[in-house]
């Protein structure tokens, strides 16, 4: 018996029980799918580990010890596509069986992002892999893909950016970290701005789906969609940029011109939702015996009352971040409906103090506006992006 089904019948053998079994039961669940990679260069095919015991005995010899998590690769990419633009990969088939040994049917896929896909799988021989056009479906619970997120190994997102973009911020980056203080010109402060801005002006951080594929997962290494080479200078772990974000916010370096005005030219909504919400989700996930309280609530949901994302179906202003929270509400229609659920999850949430800490009075107005009067009357129909659904949630007094 391995050291992972042993602990399945004595969970205390796991320091981090919770994340642990978060993952077995992603393993046991029917609708988890799986893309394995082959070392001898045959074709790929779709596993489901609840049913297929070979692979799962494989996958539970691999979770690490230390970070408990599985063993798969998640991916995260821009759709890019409609109904009238589908993008078919009518010949994927041939590069992969279905989980009935069947060539996987025809899925939607850019053109451009189809050989760094294949290219990234080659270079991961003996490997599994979670990829939604391949891995979900149309029953495929909402619900999981938090988990599937949250336990991966790692995430490669497909950013529909130039390459060069990529190597020119990384370049940036070395030199704020390596450069003597206060020795940065204007013109190089401005230059290393403008990169980040470049960068995150891509659609990849436009929508509301790609929040918990860069929040989740506890590593994320972005990198363009059209890569080709791939050494590290042409990709970067999100931590690193974060961490670039901040230092060029804070930093001692920053030109003299720019001392004194009130807010520094390099703030960035979208990197600071993304700094603040990747906080977050590791104080919750990684610090053992820790829960959350009304302000760390607060906290994120300031960063999402500021978000400009979008998406095509209104659920997925709720769907698209219930990793962060493991709610479980079932796929429904109707937007209302679903916000409603969502607040009620959330009350739950909020009067559970194993999960939630409230200590004064001050918090415990605040987690009531949370679920109040105004955040029911939110209308998920007539929001344009996903700030003005959370809006709702922010007391008027800090509006």
């Amino acid at each position: 018996m391995t050291w992972a089904e042993n602990a399945i019948s004595d969970p205390s053998q796991v320091e981090n029980v919770l994340q642990f079994h978060r993952g077995l039961r992603l393993l046991k669940h029917p609708h988890f799918l799986l893309l394995y990679v082959p070392d001898d260069q045959s074709k790929m095919k779709l596993v489901k580990p609840a049913t297929d015991p070979y692979h799962r005995e494989r996958i539970m010899k691999r979770i690490d010890k230390e970070e408990r998590v599985l063993p798969h690769y998640a991916l995260s990419h821009l759709w890019g596509i409609t109904k009238t633009e589908p993008h078919l990969w009518t010949t994927i088939g041939e590069h992969v069986d279905d989980e009935n040994e069947e060539p996987a049917a025809p899925v939607s896929m850019r053109r451009e992002k189809r050989d760094t896909l294949i290219a990234l799988l080659k270079k991961h021989p003996d490997s599994y892999w979670w990829i939604d056009v391949l891995c979900a479906r149309t029953d495929t619970p909402l619900a999981i893909m938090g988990d599937i997120y949250a336990c991966c190994t790692l995430c490669y997102a497909m950013v529909d950016c130039d390459t060069s973009t990529i190597r020119e911020m990384d370049r940036k980056r070395k030199q704020l970290v390596f450069s003597v203080y206060s020795t940065w010109t204007l013109k190089e402060y401005e230059e290393a701005v403008a990169v980040l801005q470049k960068f995150t002006e891509c659609k990849w951080w436009k929508r509301v789906w790609t929040w918990q594929e860069a929040v989740l997962p506890k590593y994320v290494i972005l990198l363009s969609e059209t890569l080709t080479d791939f050494h590290d200078y042409n990709m970067v772990d999100i931590a690193y940029l974060t961490s670039f974000y901040q230092n060029l916010l804070y930093s001692t370096k920053v030109p003299e011109e720019l001392a004194g005005i009130e807010e520094s030219p390099a703030h960035n909504h979208i990197l600071q939702e993304i700094n603040n919400s990747r906080l977050h989700n590791g104080y919750c996930m990684y610090t053992e015996g820790e829960v959350n309280t009304p302000m760390d609530l607060l906290e994120l949901f300031e960063s999402f009352a500021v978000s400009p994302r979008l998406c095509m179906d209104p659920v997925d202003y709720v769907y698209g971040v219930l990793g962060i929270f493991q709610f479980d509400i079932p796929r429904i229609n109707d937007p209302d409906q679903v916000w409603q659920l969502f607040l009620t999850e959330l009350e739950n949430y909020l009067a559970d103090p194993k999960r939630v800490k409230i200590s004064d009075a001050y918090e415990r107005a605040l987690a009531s506006v949370f679920t109040g009067d105004q955040a029911r009357q939110c209308n998920l129909l007539s929001a344009t992006n996903m700030g003005q659904v959370y809006q709702c949630l922010i007391p008027n007094s800090l509006k």
